[in-house]
């Protein structure tokens, strides 16, 4: 296995929130809503890769102890790379959206979506420039109507990084990462850049507070660097967004709590079956 793909694979396997806390009562009519997306391409490159590789996969579950089923759990990844003669004409991108919702007191609903592409064997010659044209972005929303009786999480993570195969050695790599808890504290959106990324330009807009939340980050730029000797690069780049809602009655605990270790054991079988496939 390529030292780079092991490298997706150890930072997809990021640990999932656990998933939400069942309790057995009548259910009273709540809304809750949570949605987290990513999308991103790569176009214009200077300098075609030996090869290619995509990957996607997704997770949903709902539970409704009363058995009157109200959630909904959707996710979707879609990954694209293309290579051509001309260089120019080849492009990569991908997408990767959860969204699920609540409309009983006792909804639980959980959602997952990851998707990558890779890069191998970008062979620059001795003073050649690598460069290639990026843009993307994260976008996360959580909506609820009654603080007391409803939450909301959405999380997401977008990587885009740059790797020498001689020793492994990232080279330059952006970010962007955020999370939102409805209601809770401690909601973020970040977005860093290190190397040759410096100069991309980037837009972060949120809404932090209250019943209704969301934050969004937009990035875009021209990736280009010099290379004084022949060097071989891989190019990584790959997201994974998670939304959930559960709606514990007559609680203002933690969110996520495990119910029973079921989902949060279905989750990580599902998640290790999907990379190693990838």
């Amino acid at each position: 296995m390529p030292r780079d793909l092991g490298l997706v694979k150890h930072f997809l396997l990021v640990a999932a929130p656990a998933i939400a806390t069942l309790i057995a009562s009548v259910p009273v009519q709540a809304a809750t809503l949570a949605s987290s997306e990513a999308k991103f391409q790569l176009g214009n490159f200077s300098i075609n890769p030996t090869n290619i590789f995509t990957g996607a996969g997704t997770f949903t579950k709902t539970i409704s102890p009363s058995g009157i089923g109200g959630a909904t759990a959707d996710a979707t990844a879609e990954a694209n790379f293309r290579k051509f003669d001309d260089v120019e004409k080849t492009f990569a991108n991908n997408t990767s959206f959860s969204k699920v919702t609540g409309k009983r007191a006792d909804d639980v609903a959980y959602a997952e979506s990851i998707a990558g592409v890779i890069g191998y064997n970008f062979l620059v010659p001795k003073g050649g420039t690598f460069s290639f044209d990026f843009s993307g972005f994260l976008h996360l929303l959580t909506s609820i109507d009654n603080p007391v009786e409803e939450s909301a999480v959405s999380e997401g993570l977008v990587s885009l990084m740059l790797y020498n195969n001689k020793d492994g050695s990232l080279l330059d790599s952006i970010s962007l990462e955020g999370k939102i808890a409805t209601p809770n504290n401690g909601d973020f959106i970040t977005y860093k850049n290190a190397g040759s990324f410096r100069s991309a330009n980037a837009l972060t807009q949120n809404s932090f507070g209250g019943n209704e939340e969301f934050a969004r980050t937009d990035v875009s730029g021209r990736y280009s660097r010099m290379f004084d000797s022949e060097t071989s690069l891989t190019l990584v780049e790959f997201k994974s967004n998670r939304a959930a809602v559960a709606v514990p009655e007559n609680t203002n605990s933690t969110i996520f709590l495990i119910a029973g270790g079921i989902i949060l054991m279905v989750t990580k079988i599902r998640r290790r079956h999907t990379i190693n496939n990838l």
